[in-house]
């Protein structure tokens, strides 16, 4: 069950004095997730080719389980482009990998937020070159050269 964070507004008009209540209800024990996604080019890591934006807010024990958590992260990252094996041998895993490291850290928060942000390269085909022949349906997976400007995994301190 996902659960969110209610900030309401009541107003009471009497006698032409407008009194406002503000009555706000955190939850106690979640996390707020917020995945950016950036598919870069493989020819220059500035030249964005698109991006990808998703938040969730779950309880900790249901993120942190190893049956829920990978189920409900997967579910979220799961239209955002990239291979699906991908995001559940790399992503999924540091995110939860990330989690269980802040919520140690910080266990007594009633909610804990942080920012994932994932560099995708995308390879881009040189105008220069010939046309590739070989007829193969394959699809590149992301970060398949050698070089240590590859993808990328980062995290934005917890709140």
């Amino acid at each position: 069950m996902a659960a969110s964070i209610y900030c309401i507004k009541l107003k009471e008009v009497t006698n032409n004095l407008e009194v406002q209540q503000h009555c706000s209800h955190i939850p106690h024990d979640f996390f707020n997730i917020v995945v950016r996604i950036r598919f870069v080019s493989s020819l220059n890591r500035e030249t964005m080719l698109g991006s990808f934006n998703k938040s969730v807010t779950y309880r900790r024990d249901t993120i942190l389980s190893g049956k829920d958590g990978p189920n409900i992260l997967l579910s979220l990252l799961e239209r955002m482009g990239a291979p699906l094996d991908y995001i559940r041998t790399l992503i999924v895993p540091s995110i939860l990998s990330y989690a269980r490291q802040i919520h140690t850290i910080n266990s007594t928060s009633k909610l804990i937020s942080f920012d994932g942000e994932v560099i995708i390269k995308v390879p881009v085909d040189n105008v220069d070159d010939e046309v590739d022949d070989d007829d193969d349906d394959e699809v590149d997976e992301p970060n398949d050269d050698d070089d240590d400007d590859g993808d990328a995994l980062n995290f934005k301190p917890a709140t």
